[in-house]
């Protein structure tokens, strides 16, 4: 019984000080989405740094794209005080890189500004045919008070 009560009394113990041991901080948490749109991957890729750190979460969509066609991604946020752009580019593919009217991947870095909910909606078309879009995502973020960014939704399709 003794050597019973010991055990039990030193596991006690050892549990208790695991308990009030302070918690590591969180390494960045990323999340890779992969979905295909009329054919096309689209990849959504969040990382979510911890609150203590100096780097901002952010969410970097990816979406393939040919601008030799007069095709362009554009993008609207709603609410725009929520969620900001705070870097887009169009990298070419390599692989076809010396052939004209090759394709490649458009990219866009989403970087939250405050707590809320912020809907993103990108679509590809040619600017001067205002009627037809190829194609159109909608993704639905939500931000922390920690300013960590989460894709609530996605909708692919084409407005027709």
């Amino acid at each position: 019984m003794n050597r019973f009560s010991f055990f039990v009394g030193a596991l006690s113990l050892a549990v208790l000080a695991f308990i009030g041991c302070e918690s590591v901080p969180k390494k960045p948490a990323t999340v890779v989405y992969k979905y295909e749109n009329n054919g096309n991957p689209v990849e959504i890729t969040v990382l979510n740094t911890s609150a203590k750190s100096k780097e901002p979460s952010s969410c970097t969509v990816m979406l393939c794209a040919n601008p030799t066609t007069g095709y362009s991604w554009s993008y609207r946020l709603t609410p725009d005080k929520v969620l900001k752009v705070t870097d887009e580019k169009y990298v070419q593919d390599k692989k076809d890189s010396r052939t004209v009217g090759t394709g490649g991947k458009q990219y866009y870095i989403f970087t939250p500004q405050k707590q809320g909910i912020a809907d993103a909606v990108l679509t590809y078309s040619r600017p001067w045919e205002k009627t037809k879009l190829d194609q159109k995502i909608r993704i639905k973020f939500s931000i922390d008070r920690n300013r960590d960014i989460y894709v609530q939704d996605v909708i692919l399709g084409t407005d027709k």
